[in-house]
């Protein structure tokens, strides 16, 4: 166990910040060198492999749960950052068409986005009282925005047909939002003690989503409340889009710069 409680920004947090952003270089270098349709089958092959790691470290982190008593409903494999375990594997497993699409809208943009939103507020990670269970957090956590920012860069979903991919994958974001409520409202129905709450929608009175949890919930009823969360979670999508396009710029700009010289020599 931690000595002392893990606090927001401190030393773990930030270290962890690090490896994210290192996790983000190696997710964009291989992105790179991935691109093409000679490298098709091998792109969508290295998110299934580590699709299967974060199956095993899921594995790991419901049996150690389970021996330490934690509630069996609070280790359920379904919140947003679950999802690449089920949806990663399928991109080796659907070639073009609409579902492929779907997929990499779906893991390019809405996953990498709670990825970044994670290291933000890593709340898994500072509340746990076991390191095993802090240090598995943020490394997990890790690999999801490496491997999708690689998704997103090795199949260049920037541009119209990107966003037009981002469409079609926020999509069944929203589908797996309403999976959850449903789920969640069934189960306090049945058991108004329980401890389940998939993507962290139950209303309770922890603030998972920082600002509209805060001034948003507690004044308008449920409804609107998800709706302000599907609309921010739409715009915030866009935010590795605006980065990965900032690095597609300065990309293009040291290639001519290369190219110009190599014609002036």
């Amino acid at each position: 166990m931690w000595k002392e409680p893990l606090t927001k920004f401190g030393l773990v947090h930030n270290v962890f910040i690090v490896i994210a952003v290192m996790s983000i270089i190696v997710g964009v270098y291989f992105g790179y060198k991935f691109r093409g349709e000679n490298n098709a089958r091998k792109r969508d092959f290295i998110p299934c492999v580590f699709a299967i790691i974060l199956i095993i470290m899921e594995v790991f982190k419901i049996i150690f749960g389970l021996c330490i008593g934690y509630p069996s409903t609070s280790l359920i494999p379904f919140q947003i950052c679950s999802l690449p375990m089920y949806f990663l594997p399928l991109l080796y497993v659907f070639k073009k068409g609409i579902i492929k699409d779907i997929l990499l809208g779906f893991n390019g943009y809405a996953i990498t986005l709670a990825g970044i939103a994670y290291f933000v507020n890593p709340s898994a990670m500072l509340q746990s009282k076991y390191i095993v269970l802090s240090l598995h957090s943020g490394i997990y956590h890790a690999i999801i925005i490496g491997v999708c920012i690689f998704v997103f860069v090795s199949n260049n979903l920037l541009g119209k047909k990107g966003i037009q991919k981002f469409l079609k994958g926020f999509a069944l974001f929203v589908v797996c939002t309403w999976i959850a409520m449903i789920a969640n409202y069934i189960t306090h129905q049945i058991n108004p003690n329980s401890s389940l709450n998939l993507f962290y929608l139950y209303p309770v009175e922890t603030e998972t989503f920082p600002v509209i949890d805060k001034y948003v919930r507690p004044n308008v009823p449920y409804f609107i409340y998800y709706l302000s969360f599907i609309i921010s979670y739409f715009v915030l999508s866009f935010v590795p889009y605006t980065f990965l396009l900032i690095v597609e710029i300065i990309k293009n700009k040291i290639q001519r710069s290369d190219r110009d010289e190599f014609k002036e020599a």
